[in-house]
């Protein structure tokens, strides 16, 4: 526990954060940090400091928030929300989607919503996308579109030069895309900023629930409940499952996209889903195939729709669309609770990023993602018995052992990363999620500061 109750209090209060949800010390340091840049002789003055300056606690803010995101970040989310989408507009074509992203951060989050949806087929005008998060810092960088190297992950990233233009500054999000989303400074814990909102048809607020105490998750849901529509959707994070089902609301069953209704819809087969994406493209049936861990999508056309020209369409593909059946990849299975996060780029793999690990562990990717977890689970132990240090292949082991339900396999091979890659977040992540799941709460929320001292640096 915090040495000072007051800070404990006055930032629940303000944010909702359960200071021992990323641990005593991580707060205590920030907090030394804050009075030190603010000139303050000690934390009494800076606590005099906090009681009479807005903007010094717009600065505290900033120091406890960690934006730790990146475009298509939980890639199956984005590939089950243009599905969810398409059957929604067959529903009700004239009523355009309203989405909302919370907390957006510093915005790859709903240009990801936007990106996926256009890719998907869906035409602008037929969805708007809402963001809102507490930080007016993260919401000008949100708003400006010029992102670093650090919010694109994965291998697979054709969608940056689909919706990016290099600069010197670094990437710039194309107009198109920026105009898709209207930004608000608002603040869950205070009703004030939710109170008038219009309903939404679909609202993503991943990873901000397990920041909080059981009571003030409650209290958010409940606002997130009054702000979504009836028959909308909600889009959690891993770590938030149980607490969601807890509140009533029922998953939909998409692996690895932790998406919830307020009841359960009539399940659609793959034939009412081509008929009713037939309606609404007077007969191009397209679906969102996920290409790669990034969660890219490309268009590939069901038996009697037509495809068309789409991002990484190569003429072989484009020739063989008339024949081809689209096949939707089949994600690892999911644990309930957990997420399979596909690993990144990892540089010491080799400089060349072609190398025979790379690749090989590319194959491990594709034939899990087929839903061939015995092949991809032999060919990943073979790899280990030449790489047995490799902390990617260590992970992809986690990953495996999760996907089949062995659990405390999963915890060793993350924790054989950790000591290897101490400051690799993936391995943090998974792991804090698996021991939450098992009541290991105390642990989690250390590994969740490691993430956290990580980020600040």
């Amino acid at each position: 526990m915090i040495a000072d109750l007051r800070f404990a209090r006055f930032i629940k209060e303000l944010i909702g954060l359960d200071v021992d949800s990323i641990g005593a010390s991580v707060v205590e340091g920030i907090l030394r940090y804050r009075q030190q840049q603010a000139g303050q002789a000690d934390l009494e003055a800076y606590w005099q400091l906090l009681q009479r300056s807005t903007e010094e606690v717009k600065a505290l803010v900033d120091a406890l928030l960690v934006p730790e995101t990146w475009f298509f970040r939980y890639g199956e989310s984005f590939t089950a929300l243009s599905r969810l989408v398409w059957q929604r507009l067959g529903k009700q074509p004239r009523r355009p989607q309203r989405i909302l992203s919370l907390p957006c951060s510093s915005g790859e989050e709903p240009y990801s919503i936007v990106m996926a949806l256009l890719d998907a087929g869906i035409a602008a005008e037929r969805f708007q996308v809402e963001a809102m998060d507490i930080s007016e810092i993260q919401l000008q960088r949100a708003r400006l579109g010029l992102y670093s190297r650090n919010s694109f992950r994965g291998q697979h990233l054709s969608f940056r030069q689909r919706y990016f233009s290099e600069t010197a500054a670094g990437y710039q999000l194309q107009p198109q895309v920026l105009a898709q989303v209207s930004f608000r400074q608002g603040n869950i814990i205070d009703s004030a900023a939710t109170m008038n909102s219009a309903s939404y048809d679909i609202i993503f607020c991943r990873n901000l629930l397990i920041y909080f105490d059981r009571a003030t998750q409650e209290q958010v849901l409940s606002r997130l409940m009054a702000m979504l529509s009836d028959d909308g959707l909600l889009f959690s994070g891993p770590a938030e499952t149980s607490v969601v089902t807890a509140m009533g609301l029922k998953p939909l069953g998409l692996p690895l996209a932790f998406v919830f209704a307020r009841s359960q819809p009539e399940p659609q087969t793959a034939e009412s889903r081509a008929r009713t994406v037939s309606a609404l493209t007077g007969g191009a049936v397209n679906v969102a195939v996920p290409n790669g861990d990034d969660g890219v999508k490309r268009l590939r056309s069901w038996p009697g729709g037509h495809g068309g020209s789409h991002g990484d369409s190569t003429p072989a593909d484009a020739a063989k669309q008339g024949k081809e059946r689209s096949v939707v990849r089949r994600p690892v299975a999911a644990v309930p609770g957990h997420t399979i996060q596909h690993p990144p780029h990892d540089a010491s793999l080799a400089n060349d990023t072609h190398s025979e690990l790379e690749l090989q562990l590319q194959q491990v990717r594709q034939l899990a993602d087929q839903g061939q977890t015995g092949r991809a689970l032999v060919l990943c132990r073979q790899l280990h018995q030449q790489h047995a240090e490799q902390p990617q292949v260590l992970y992809w082991l986690g990953l495996l052992a999760e996907s089949g339900g062995d659990r405390l396999a999963a915890q060793s091979w993350y924790r054989k990363v950790l000591y290897l890659q101490p400051r690799h977040t993936e391995a943090l992540g998974q792991l804090a999620a698996l021991l939450e799941a098992e009541g290991e709460h105390v642990a989690a929320s250390r590994l969740r500061a490691r993430m956290m001292e990580t980020h600040h640096g």
